[in-house]
């Protein structure tokens, strides 16, 4: 009977020393939870700082996009008007190509100064 008495304490002992283990395991498994945790928790705090800057940088962007857009439309519309002006003046220029290249062509020149078509070319303008 002594043997098994033995046997018995031994398991004992083996049974504490796995229970020991098993505590430090679960000590050590929540410490590394709590740091796991501590990390996501910092690296979305970091997320969260530069989500913040790239909105900035975004409004930032769309402000200088707005303002190019508005100066694009702006020279266009002055684009637009001389065009209209250059036409208008080689429509004057051929006005007065032919009214200065004498009676022959029928213009006659006008006080406004624009050529006007007459049926007789040696008017004086009127």
């Amino acid at each position: 009977m002594m043997s098994y008495s033995y046997t018995s304490s031994g398991c004992s002992d083996d049974q504490s020393a796995v229970d020991e283990k098993k505590m430090r395991r679960r000590v050590s498994n929540r410490e590394s939870a709590r740091r796991s945790r501590m990390k996501k928790q910092k690296h979305l705090q970091e997320l969260m700082v530069e989500m913040g800057r790239l909105e900035r940088e975004k409004a930032e962007i769309s402000k200088a996009c707005t303002a190019k857009t508005l100066g694009h439309l702006a020279l266009r519309s002055e684009n637009d008007a001389l065009r209209a002006k250059k036409t208008a003046l080689t429509h004057y220029l051929n006005n007065m190509d032919a009214a200065l290249e004498g009676g022959s062509s029928g213009w006659c020149l006008v006080a406004d100064g624009t050529a006007k078509a007459v049926e007789k070319p040696w008017c004086s303008g009127g």
